[in-house]
């Protein structure tokens, strides 16, 4: 996962991962169904970046969020990269 800008200057930065559109919604969906978190709502930009490979979501934080824990957002996504590379994998 990059950021854009690198370091967010405001509550919002463009969030890219590389991987198919399908693949990244079947990693969110696991999560939501596993976590009842959402880890993004909707990919705004499909085969972006350099290479073509990335998707990205806007991330945007408020006031609602500071009162979660650093650790939900840390376990939420962790569990997100460990469904897509099972994905990825299972397409090799």
């Amino acid at each position: 996962m990059r950021f854009a800008p690198r370091e967010p200057q405001c509550c919002q930065a463009h969030c890219y991962i590389k991987g198919d559109a399908l693949e990244l919604d079947q990693a969110r969906d696991a999560v939501f169904e596993a976590m009842g978190v959402n880890v993004y709502h909707r990919l705004r930009g499909l085969q972006a970046g350099p290479e073509g490979d990335e998707c990205y979501f806007e991330w945007t934080l408020g006031p609602a969020h500071v009162d979660v824990p650093d650790e939900h957002f840390v376990v939420a996504w962790a569990r997100f990269f460990e469904v897509l590379a099972a994905l990825q994998n299972a397409k090799k």
